[in-house]
């Protein structure tokens, strides 16, 4: 860009002392620059400024800290240099101090390079005389004669919208300076107001959905947005809201506006936080499990909801905006990543795709944890997939005080002095119990003598520390380890809670022994496992080993790579045609593994249950 100029950063790594020097453009976050100098910085949340889990020491010329870095760093830590690498940029020479203690989780192998942009999306400047007319069958073929000579592409036709767009401004007799926005071969826009041409890759999970807000022209994110999916009251799973929609036409009917709803309003609030106006979107990129693919397209899960469990169509037309009544430009291009099979769709169809481009041949095991839980096996060339339905637990759905992983989710925790300590995201009070948060509390219970391995919380009596026996309430299955207080209310984590997390714990444990076995390896040919999603990229691998949810031998190889479904998604949105291809050959080399009536899954299952392996 113009006007940029080269700034000197300066890192220190300890504990060694060493000293590398990057030259960066002016305006780079320290989180890319260290990446670009080939240092490895935990981000869990993809650089969004939403974990604080990116410090880092730093002095010079630097940008301000913003509200988000003085709520998560509070003022004391900034009054001692700390700063969140996402949020801070170099204004000027900057030395950073690199602790290889700030990159003590393991790190996936991955190509940090650019991101390929290669959208076949495109604008282009046109400037056009009456008179050019003259020669041309219409005024149709006139416009993409233009277009072809301002861009270098060969549109063949020019749709009604656009035609009407120019005709109602081109005055009889002048030249029209306007622009086209091109779509493969077809003018689907003509604008005259100067402005950008953006994208939005959509993950609808089962729990979330999270939009991305894309520059076409550049690659560059510019917006985020997230929030509940509002099909929740029709279930918490997808077994539950394929029962209500194949049964009941109004719920169906009722789910698909919800959710078109939802994404609409997500993609209005990521517009406007950067103050883009929505019309300029012309791109849509969705995934999501196979459930979530048909009822935002309002197609009846029937073929799902019994034997042999396929989806209605694997592969979906590209619709127009205005059709599913999404506040984007009219003509807009909106599709669905094709599904992979059964109850395995797009999402992780999407991080395959992510995984694929940007990691080496490594044996890998890759868990999108959420309430589909979807799991891959990238191994020798071969990948298998399955999924299993989890539950909501993971997602903090179905647990007394569950909330998501946003601020004043209790995400973490530990037995410290005899007693649990508690982490909040964002350092506020606490307001309810996370996925991560969770899996902590209970591992930690479990490692207190305060939870047997039946997943019974014990009598006070029981209980060797007198700290946590003093938080054990009620009796039986009303039994409960109160946590905190929090906006007027008693955090606690019940009985019920943990049988849930066993659910949950259980269903992955045995899908994953089972694509293992059916690659003819075992846990310890794992080289990494890699764990996608909100859940996955907070999760203390220690705390799944203690649950029993991952075996000991992936110590030291579990690995979060936050939410992978919706990073795949964006590349495959910029990466235009080359990358849609890449992702239908992937799709043809995939293997799936059923497990729905599979008795060797349903004896696993059952095995891990329990705490303690039987």
């Amino acid at each position: 860009m113009d006007g940029e100029r080269d700034v000197l950063i300066r890192i220190i790594s300890a504990p060694k002392g060493d000293n590398s020097e990057i030259s960066v453009k002016e305006g780079m976050s320290l989180l890319e620059a260290l990446r670009e100098a080939g240092f490895s910085l935990y981000a869990p949340c993809g650089g969004n400024g939403s974990c604080g889990k990116c410090q880092i020491r730093a002095e010079g010329k630097l940008s301000p800290p913003d509200e988000v870095e003085t709520k998560l760093i509070g003022q004391k830590g900034l009054d001692l240099g700390r700063r969140l690498a996402c949020r801070a940029k170099a204004l000027g020479d900057v030395t950073v101090y690199f602790s290889f203690e700030d990159t003590s989780k393991p790190k996936a192998q991955v190509d940090i390079s650019r991101v390929e942009v290669n959208s076949d999306i495109w604008k282009t400047k046109l400037l056009i005389d009456w008179k050019d007319l003259g020669g041309a069958a219409d005024a149709a073929e006139s416009l993409c004669r233009a277009a072809t000579s301002a861009s270098g592409k060969a549109p063949t036709a020019i749709n009604e919208e656009a035609l009407k767009a120019v005709s109602s401004a081109w005055e009889p007799g002048k030249s029209i300076a306007c622009a086209a926005i091109l779509c493969d071969e077809e003018i689907i826009a003509i604008e005259q107001k100067e402005s950008g041409i953006y994208g939005v890759a959509c993950d609808i999970g089962t729990t979330t959905i999270a939009c991305y807000l894309l520059d076409l022209a550049t690659g560059d994110e510019l917006g985020t947005s997230s929030g509940m999916n509002p099909q929740a009251p029709f279930g918490s799973d997808v077994i539950s809201r394929i029962s209500r929609a194949a049964d009941d036409p109004k719920a169906l009917e009722a789910m698909t506006a919800a959710v078109r709803l939802k994404v609409s309003t997500l993609i209005e609030e990521a517009a406007r936080s950067v103050d883009i106006p929505p019309e300029s979107i012309y791109d849509l990129l969705l995934v999501g499990n196979s459930c979530m693919h048909h009822l935002f397209f309002g197609l009846r899960p029937i073929y799902l909801s019994r034997k042999p469990f396929i989806p209605a169509v694997r592969d979906s037309k590209a619709h127009r905006a205005k059709d599913l009544g999404i506040p984007v430009a009219p003509d807009a291009r909106v599709r669905f990543l094709p599904l992979i099979a059964s109850f395995v769709g797009s999402d992780m169809l999407a991080l395959l795709y992510l995984i694929e481009s940007s990691f080496d041949g490594k044996s890998r095991l890759v868990m999108d944890l959420g309430t589909n839980g979807e799991i891959g096996l990238m191994h020798d060339g071969k990948i298998f997939v399955t999924s299993t339905a989890a539950g909501p637990a993971f997602e903090g759905g179905r647990i007394s005080c569950g909330m998501r992983a946003t601020d004043g989710a209790i995400g973490g925790a530990r037995l410290a002095g005899g007693d649990i300590e508690l982490d909040v995201i964002g350092g506020s009070a606490p307001k309810g119990l996370c996925g991560s948060g969770l899996l902590d509390v209970v591992a930690a219970l479990l490692r207190a003598g305060a939870i047997d391995s039946t997943g019974r919380i014990l009598p006070r009596e029981s209980v060797p520390y007198r700290a946590i026996a003093s938080r054990i309430e009620g009796d039986g299955r009303e039994r409960r380890v109160f946590l905190a207080s929090g906006e007027g209310k008693r955090l606690c984590l019940t009985q019920n809670d943990v049988r849930e997390l066993q659910l949950a714990k259980a269903a992955i444990r045995a899908a994953s022994e089972i694509l293992l076995e059916r690659a003819g390896l075992k846990w310890q040919d794992v080289e990494e496992c890699l764990l996608s999603g909100a859940f996955g990229s907070f999760l203390s691998p220690q705390s799944a080993i203690a649950v029993g949810m991952m075996p000991a031998e992936l110590e030291g190889h579990a690995i979060p790579i936050g939410n992978g479904a919706g990073e795949g998604c964006k590349r495959i949105l910029l990466g235009g045609k080359k990358a849609w291809d890449a992702v239908r050959i992937l799709r043809e080399k995939i293997r799936h593994i059923p497990l729905e009536g599979y008795p060797e899954f349903e004896k696993r299952f059952f095995q891990y249950m329990p705490f303690k392996e039987k």
